[in-house]
């Protein structure tokens, strides 16, 4: 009789655990669109740039790529800002609900005296083909 309630608790433990991978797997899927959904990509990141404080964003995405199971849309942002601005920046897309990663930062510093910095983003951002 105490098998049998070990088991019954296991059981209960297991369903629960299922319960949860479950809705785990909804956010993930959530964050992982099964579609570019360009426009709606590029209307959040200008408005983190926004934001953020930098000027002059300029938004470019480039081509899609395969990788296995997903697939990657790289995003060139080119902007001027204090690095301040920048890492706020940076921050808020890692607050992205859909999977994106910072793939590559360039700065460089202007002639100006005002610490404006000019700077390239490479964002990664990920979604299923359909």
């Amino acid at each position: 009789l105490a098998d049998r309630a070990d088991r019954l608790e296991e059981t209960g433990d297991l369903c629960r655990s299922l319960a949860a991978a479950r809705e785990q797997a909804v956010v993930f899927e959530d964050s992982l669109p099964e579609n570019i959904r360009l426009g709606k990509l590029l209307e959040a990141v200008d408005r983190l740039a926004e934001e953020s404080g930098l000027e002059d964003p300029h938004i470019t995405p480039a081509r899609p790529r395969a990788c296995g199971p997903v697939s990657i849309l790289p995003v060139t942002i080119d902007f001027n800002g204090s690095f301040e601005a920048l890492y706020e920046f940076v921050r808020l897309v890692e607050t992205l609900p859909r999977v994106a990663r910072i793939e590559r930062l360039e700065l460089a510093r202007t002639e100006l005296e005002n610490e404006t910095l000019v700077s390239t983003v490479t964002v990664h951002v990920y979604f299923r083909p359909s």
